[in-house]
């Protein structure tokens, strides 16, 4: 998207999407739906980001619900392991990261 390949770059990230729809076990879908998300507001789409930003605050959220840990509220987790703790806080910072573009697309 740096070097004016915007089309480019919303097709490739449009497979990422089909392909993590396949496999249910994709590593991070609601990373894929934020970027294509950023993606498509580049390209004036704001109603498609949206759409995709939902679908990635839906999918964090069920993996905040799926978690045996509990609430992503800050100062909770004592007593996670190493790992745990890293993915909340991947989990609370990409959450930040969608609602801030939510608000952005919702000005827009």
């Amino acid at each position: 998207r740096h070097r004016g390949k915007l089309n480019a770059a919303l097709q490739f990230a449009e497979r990422a999407l089909r392909i993590e729809q396949r496999y249910k076990d994709a590593e991070d879908p609601a990373k894929t739906h934020l970027h294509y998300a950023v993606l498509l507001s580049m390209a004036k789409r704001h109603e498609e980001a949206l759409e995709h930003l939902e679908t990635a605050i839906a999918v964090l959220h069920d993996e905040e619900a799926a978690s045996d840990e509990g609430s992503l509220e800050l100062g909770t987790g004592a007593g996670l392991n190493p790992v745990q703790q890293q993915r909340r806080e991947e989990l609370v910072h990409a959450l930040a990261v969608s609602y801030y573009n939510m608000w952005v697309e919702l000005k827009q």
